[in-house]
């Protein structure tokens, strides 16, 4: 989980400082900063890990409730189903 935080919080930074400079580099002169793409990309990378192993989780904690009583059964096979979804759709 610490790591699907890590590329969340890197995505928030990057689109807080870097995006903001790059359209002010990019009004200036006129082309985007070549800089900016390729950190651009690996920022995207690390959101769409974040959003697997969100989803991943999602599905691990439907199966928990499979195992428990306090929640009914559905409710952990559609926790199952939504994650593995998400994580399909996600990759």
């Amino acid at each position: 989980m610490d790591a699907g935080c890590v590329g969340w919080l890197a995505t928030l930074v990057f689109r807080m400082t870097a995006l903001p400079r790059a359209a002010d580099e990019t009004l200036r002169s006129g082309a985007v900063p070549r800089v900016f793409e390729s950190r651009y990309r690996l920022v995207s990378k690390l959101y769409e890990g974040h959003m697997v192993l969100s989803y991943a989780t999602f599905s691990l904690l439907g199966g928990a409730m499979l195992g428990g009583s306090l929640a009914p059964m559905w409710l952990g096979w559609t926790g199952i189903a939504l994650g593995a979804f998400g994580v399909v759709g996600s990759s």
